[in-house]
């Protein structure tokens, strides 16, 4: 079993999505919301025969004998 941080829904774009068009305004939205709180990740527990989400506080809970990091 393992327990998975999902990335956040906006990181990833979707194929078929063309890039919006930027603006100055855009450039300053971006750079004010770069420096607030990110929203917490969402969880997966994943198994053999298993797919579901799951809570932070559950992940925290669990005996871990193996951690993988991520550089953000």
């Amino acid at each position: 079993m393992a327990y998975v941080a999902l990335p956040p829904s906006d990181s990833v774009p979707l194929p078929s999505d063309p890039p919006p068009p930027t603006t100055a305004s855009d450039d300053v939205i971006a750079s004010v919301t770069s420096t607030t709180k990110a929203p917490e990740r969402q969880w997966a527990y994943i198994s053999d025969t298993v797919v579901r989400l799951t809570t932070r506080e559950e992940v925290l809970k669990a005996k871990a004998y193996i951690c993988m990091y991520e550089r953000v």
